[in-house]
């Protein structure tokens, strides 16, 4: 019995160095992210020809995945509420679940992250109450809100973290491990 129990906590003792190595370099979670775009991202697009059939897309939420999905990229859900108007009637709102995919690029110099290669994956309705016109109409406006998340930064280092890379390495890599976002730093 007691045999037992000191294999159990060297093997827990083990598995949590382990866990405390896995991230050597910076690591940035899901929750940091969420935090970041929360604070930093604000995004709008419109599509159409206003008063003929336009709609106004408008992001209120974004929730980060990293590398559940894919090893290598990220995962960008998107809750959104599209305005839209169709010739002389009533605007009318529906809200909207956008999922992209990326892959995060790091820019040393600034410690900014940018997300590349951004995919839309999945784009539908929440109360399924779309006309499928306009379902149509406002898949360019999902297509642009991906284009907006690829040309801001989806997170940013402070700069004394940055100087602090930046002294361990000349070149860091970014790269996904455990679900986090890590800034490897060799010598």
């Amino acid at each position: 019995m007691f045999r037992t129990f000191f294999v159990s906590v060297v093997v827990l003792i083990v598995n949590g160095c382990a866990s405390l190595n896995s991230c050597v370099g910076y690591c940035i979670s899901e929750q940091d992210m969420d935090q970041y775009l929360e604070s930093k991202a604000v995004i709008k697009q419109s599509v159409g020809v206003e008063n003929v059939m336009s709609a106004q897309v408008s992001v209120d939420d974004l929730d980060v995945k990293i590398g559940r999905a894919d090893a290598e990229r990220l995962s960008i859900f998107a809750h959104t509420k599209a305005k839209v108007q169709m010739l002389m009637a009533p605007s009318m709102t529906f809200g909207l679940s956008i999922e992209f995919s990326a892959i995060p690029k790091y820019s040393p110099k600034t410690g900014e992250i940018f997300l590349q290669f951004v995919r839309l994956e999945q784009f539908e309705d929440e109360n399924h109450l779309l006309p499928p016109e306009v379902f149509n109409l406002l898949q360019p406006a999902a297509s642009m809100i991906g284009y907006a998340l690829s040309n801001q930064p989806v997170y940013q280092l402070d700069s004394k973290t940055v100087q602090a890379i930046l002294q361990e390495s000349t070149n860091p890599s970014l790269v996904i491990k455990n679900n986090h976002l890590v800034i490897e730093v060799s010598n």
